[in-house]
């Protein structure tokens, strides 16, 4: 009725039980956390952060608590 034609389905799975110390980054380690601007920082739900692990690997994350 208001001219839209398409339909998105979303899948979102909240984990209430988990903390940011019991997630399994596949046994790598994090060598440190940066923001979007790629400032270094400490941990923190509700933002987006990046993840950086020794293995070379950067995982974007956002931790909603």
């Amino acid at each position: 009725s208001t001219g839209c034609d398409s339909i998105t389905n979303i899948n979102f799975t909240l984990d209430i039980t988990s903390s940011y110390n019991s997630y399994d980054f596949n046994k790598s380690s994090i060598v440190k956390i940066t923001d979007v601007f790629g400032k270094e920082v400490s941990f923190e739900h509700n933002k987006t952060l990046f993840f950086h692990f020794d293995d070379g690997r950067i995982e974007k994350r956002i931790i909603i608590k």
